[in-house]
């Protein structure tokens, strides 16, 4: 892991292109709101195809909530494109082929060398004073109405100020 990248700094702002092809940074996404970027396997994993349709219906609550999403993959521009549509997400997608963040975070998934995906994570970022969490991110469909939990372990939290700011 990069060394600047401790609990109580600030996470750096990436730039990334998105899937119009357009360079963007964390902050220009996060504007005011929280943001939850997920760090994605990419499209040709199953699982995350089915992760990210259940993060539709939560994409339609965060936009009530004043917060938004985003997804980062180390997909091309062309997969990137192809997973968000497949999924017929309506968030941002950012495509590293370069595997910046993979790389800056240590989450390389050692088990598939002809991919070299990312081992999925998700951040929560927020632009106040509070501090952030990294945390693994799991689905739990309940029965019945089918609504989606997210649950976080403590022991995999990490704290982290806002985008591009230093903790004060």
């Amino acid at each position: 892991m990069r060394p600047d990248i401790t609990p109580g700094a600030a996470f750096p702002d990436y730039e990334l292109p998105d899937h119009r092809g357009k360079h963007l940074t964390l902050s220009e996404l996060q504007g005011a709101d929280p943001l939850v970027l997920v760090l994605s396997r990419g499209g040709f994993c199953p699982k995350e195809r089915r992760q990210h349709e259940g993060l539709l219906q939560l994409h339609r609550e965060m936009g009530v909530s004043y917060c938004r999403l985003v997804t980062s993959s180390t997909d091309n521009l062309f997969e990137t494109n192809e997973f968000r549509s497949g999924v017929g997400a309506h968030w941002t997608f950012l495509s590293d082929p370069g595997r910046k963040l993979q790389k800056d975070l240590d989450i390389a998934e050692y088990t598939d060398p002809h991919h070299n995906p990312m081992i999925p994570h998700t951040l929560v970022l927020e632009r106040s004073r509070s501090r952030r969490f990294v945390v693994r991110m799991t689905f739990r469909w309940r029965s019945g109405n089918r609504r989606c939990a997210v649950h976080a372990s403590k022991s995999s939290r990490k704290h982290f100020t806002s985008v591009g700011s230093s903790r004060s």
